[in-house]
């Protein structure tokens, strides 16, 4: 475009509307409100600066840290009248509460401060952290509406922890259940106590709540109880003072009969005295639902137990069969000693009869008695019982023995006439013999111990044994426990009778034992005759047709005795002379039993028996100072050094 283009004047198209043109007022007008609006923008400008100009070095206006008023303060009068403030705030009282009890504690024992120093920054930074925009807003809100700045607050967590620690003793008790004392005849009763501790943790959560607050606080501990399982004692109390208010007496039953006086038995009727019943009281727990339990009081079963041991010795008696013999010529039984019931204490009921009594007013207590009775009775006959032959016998004999000796032979024998022995039942000779004594009747003679022959009371007793075994052997019963002699004994083989034929016992730790195996019970009598110094077993019962066979009878291994020997005796005169051993050689013997089936004869067992004698050397006591030529005698004074 030229220059000429821009003067010369532009036609209008006959279409193209006229130009408007804006009025010279409104113009004027426009022109004077912008002039107005500079001013004002340049008047706010100057006043924000004046004021922050004045406030450069001060908290801005309206800035509050709860009721005081900081603005216009510089940062050192600020932090001053904040650590004023606290100072004073630091020391008033928070109050802790654990139900009606209460304990008052200031914020600085609990380790609460305030930093007047952080928190004087942070009042100072009130419209002055953010853009211009942002801060010029802030000191406008903080001057027309105010400002609050929340406290910086310090707590030391460790502080307070201490200070909880210390105030948990006084508070924390121990949980204590229901409880009784026995002290002799008093009985004393513990109430329970419910276990409170302080939960200090939780607390603790609870205090950093209240110290966001910073002011006058109340505080609710929190406290953990456990209440105690057992939780009375009372009922069990007063059963117990009514257990040991008066003795105890037990008393048998008119019908009970005792038997013998046990020397450790306290004597009839038996007392349990006020003093041993208070010693045999128990504490025990009752449950009552899951967690809890009621104390009860019994008496201590064991230590009743052991009182009526003895009372139980006394009372109590075996069942004794009756006795019988087989009529040969009838084939019936005849009763040769009556059966008599046996009786025993129930300990057991006793035991809890004796704590229902104790419980109560009642305090006489009948023992519980139980009758036994006896298996084999006077009615029974021979037919019941399946006794109809004699299946076998054996006789020994016993030629030579002192009067001692024959004694015993006949008290042992008198244990087993007219016993029965059931049918699978094994029979025990020490069982039956039972006590060999004195007070039993037995005399004084020779018996075999160790390597010696001494005088004993029940010398003869083996020969009882022997004759025993010997009628076992010819029944073909199985004979479980047999121990031969240390060396020949010569009763034993008198009548004929091979050498091993016999069988020692000497309670409680050698026996003759064999088993009934026939289907019926065994009657055993027993016979001695001392014109012919014979003892007889015989076994009656139904045999089962088996026979019975000795195959072989051998010695071996011969070993011939040694020297007599001389031992001097303080009771013999002197010159005199006596034999008390006999000298025998010594040698193996073995008997083998043959039984044979009653149907085939077929042999169905065989049983062998081996006895092993050492050598035996005779043996003379001397009087003091005789001389035996040939021979040395020992005297006193060496036997002691022997021994």
């Amino acid at each position: 475009m030229s220059i000429s283009d821009l003067t010369q004047p532009k036609r209008v198209k006959k279409n193209q509307a006229p130009t408007r043109r804006i009025p010279a007022w409104l113009l004027r007008l426009g022109l004077a409100l912008a002039f107005a609006l500079i001013g004002l923008m340049v008047a706010t400008t100057v006043i924000v600066a004046g004021y922050n100009v004045l406030y450069r070095d001060k908290i801005h206006r309206g800035v509050h840290v709860r009721h005081l008023d900081l603005g216009g303060m510089n940062r050192s009068a600020a932090q001053a009248v904040l650590t004023d403030y606290f100072a004073e705030l630091s020391q008033k009282p928070w109050e802790l509460r654990d139900g009606q009890r209460t304990w008052k504690v200031t914020p600085a024992a609990l380790g609460v401060r305030l930093d007047a120093k952080a928190t004087t920054d942070a009042a100072f930074a009130v419209g002055r952290a953010g853009s211009l925009g942002w801060n010029l807003g802030e000191q406008i809100r903080s001057a027309s509406q105010g400002v609050q700045i929340a406290p910086v607050v310090l707590y030391d967590e460790a502080a307070a922890r201490r200070y909880f620690a210390g105030l948990a003793d006084e508070i924390e008790q121990p949980l204590r259940d229901a409880s009784l004392i026995i002290d002799g005849l008093q009985v004393h009763e513990i109430k329970p106590q419910v276990g409170r501790r302080l939960d200090i943790e939780t607390t603790l959560t609870t205090l950093t709540q209240a110290v966001k607050q910073l002011e006058e606080s109340e505080i609710d501990l929190v406290i953990v109880e456990t209440l105690p399982r057992l939780i009375d004692a009372t009922i069990a109390r007063d059963r117990a003072n009514v257990m040991i208010s008066q003795p105890l007496t037990l008393v048998a039953e008119s019908s009970a009969i005792i038997s013998t006086t046990a020397e450790t038995a306290p004597a009839s009727p038996w007392q349990l005295s006020r003093e041993e019943l208070a010693a045999m009281l128990i504490i025990s727990e009752d449950p009552v639902g899951d967690d809890s339990a009621l104390l009860k009081v019994t008496l201590d079963q064991d230590k009743l137990r052991t009182f009526l041991a003895p009372i139980s010795q006394v009372i109590s008696r075996t069942a004794t069969n009756a006795r019988f013999i087989f009529n040969d010529d009838t084939h019936q039984l005849e009763v040769i000693a009556p059966s008599s019931d046996g009786l025993e204490l129930d300990v057991e009921a006793t035991i809890n009869r004796i704590n229902e009594r104790a419980a109560g007013t009642e305090r006489e207590v009948p023992l519980v008695l139980n009758v036994i009775p006896a298996e084999f009775n006077e009615s029974l006959t021979a037919e019941a019982l399946g006794i109809s032959e004699l299946i076998a016998s054996d006789t020994s004999y016993f030629a030579g023995s002192s009067a001692g000796r024959m004694n015993n032979v006949q008290i042992a024998a008198s244990k087993f006439h007219g016993i029965i022995i059931k049918s699978g039942e094994t029979f025990s000779f020490n069982q039956w013999l039972g006590e060999v004594s004195e007070e039993e009747g037995y005399d004084e003679s020779l018996i075999i111990f160790g390597n010696e022959t001494i005088p004993d009371v029940g010398g003869g007793v083996c020969q009882v044994s022997s004759t025993a075994f010997g009628a076992a052997f010819w029944a073909g019963f199985p004979i479980t426990e047999r121990w031969a002699h240390a060396y020949r004994v010569g009763y034993y083989e008198q009548g004929g009778r091979p050498l091993g034929m016999d069988a020692t016992v000497y309670s409680p730790l050698v026996d003759l034992k064999f088993v009934n195996d026939l289907p019926h019970p065994l009657l055993i009598e027993t016979y001695v005759n001392l014109s012919k110094h014979s003892l007889t077993f015989k076994f009656y019962s139904t045999g089962n047709g088996r026979t019975v066979e000795m195959e072989d009878a051998t010695v071996s291994d011969v070993i011939e005795h040694g020297d007599p020997i001389y031992k001097e005796d303080p009771d013999l005169e002197p010159g005199e002379i006596e034999q008390i051993e006999w000298a025998t050689d010594g040698m193996t013997a073995v008997i083998t039993r043959a039984v044979h089936d009653g149907t085939t004869g077929e042999v169905v067992k065989r049983q062998e028996f081996k006895s092993k004698f050492r050598p035996w050397d005779a043996v003379y006591l001397v009087g003091p100072g005789t001389e035996v030529p040939g021979h040395d005698v020992i005297r006193l004074d060496e036997q002691e050094q022997r021994d």
